[in-house]
């Protein structure tokens, strides 16, 4: 397919110099690349969908710059701030226009304000109502339900406390990837053994019967109650019947495409 030229854009501290394809041995296929100036003065070769995702914004000084500030760039933490950041602030991301398409900011200037806010967050409690106050206001209010940790969470008695004054309610699965993986698992282990051998089902076998019964609840549940029930959209209407609107965004491919040809 043609190559996308990038040339002279920019994306954070690096701007393009030249687009370029090149043969990779993992797959005999050609990919394409860019070679790059960082504002710190360095060239890099980065490939251009990671530019274009918003994964790769610097030569790696900023990498090496928030291992100094705060030694957390590779936590959960950290990517969760670097994924708002990025849905608001680049318009590459395939989200923004969801987002800061919508005008959308995000007013945390550094992760570490972000961090210092969440270090000091309000009880569940007060949120709760803080909601309720907003809703009553005429303001749409959002719940999100994440992650769901299997055989902990219970979604159900959270969507019973705030139905009343939620307009959208986010459900998101737990999603155990990379270095956070077996830290979960440990913690898993020694605070709730008698749920060690359904972790293993899940996130080591690959057993998705878990999320699909958990899937068939809330629409069994939603049908009952009269909600609006999509499968991985972001319906930005309003019910109509006044009731919630739940939205099942499970990261599982297979549990999505099964409940949208049903």
């Amino acid at each position: 397919k043609p190559l996308r030229k990038l040339k002279g854009q920019r994306f954070g501290r690096l701007v393009v110099l030249d687009d370029y394809y090149k043969l990779e041995e993992y797959d005999n296929s050609h990919h394409a690349w860019c070679k790059c100036k960082c504002d710190c003065g360095n060239e890099v070769d980065v490939k251009a969908n990671r530019l274009i995702q918003g994964t790769t914004n610097s030569c790696g000084c900023l990498h090496k710059e928030s291992i100094t500030k705060h030694n957390m760039s590779h936590s959960r933490f950290y990517n969760i701030y670097n994924h708002i950041y990025q849905r608001c602030n680049n318009k590459n991301n395939d989200r923004y226009n969801n987002y800061g398409g919508r005008g959308i900011k995000c007013l945390w200037k550094s992760f570490e304000d972000f961090k210092n806010d969440m270090d000091i967050a309000p009880s569940i409690k007060s949120r709760i109502d803080a909601m309720k106050k907003v809703h009553e206001a005429g303001i749409r209010t959002t719940c999100f339900i994440s992650p769901i940790f299997p055989g902990i969470t219970d979604v159900f008695s959270i969507i019973e406390e705030i139905k009343d004054f939620c307009d959208y309610i986010w459900l998101e699965n737990l999603n155990l990837r990379g270095t956070f993986k077996p830290t979960i698992i440990k913690y898993i282990e020694e605070k709730h053994p008698d749920l060690k051998e359904l972790y293993t089902k899940i996130y080591t076998k690959k057993d998705l019967s878990y999320w699909e019964e958990l899937d068939n609840k809330v629409k069994e549940y939603s049908n009952k109650n009269g909600f609006m029930y999509v499968i991985d959209e972001e319906p930005f209407l309003k019910n109509p019947t006044g009731k919630p609107i739940i939205i099942n965004y499970f990261y599982h491919e297979k549990i999505r495409q099964s409940s949208k040809n049903k």
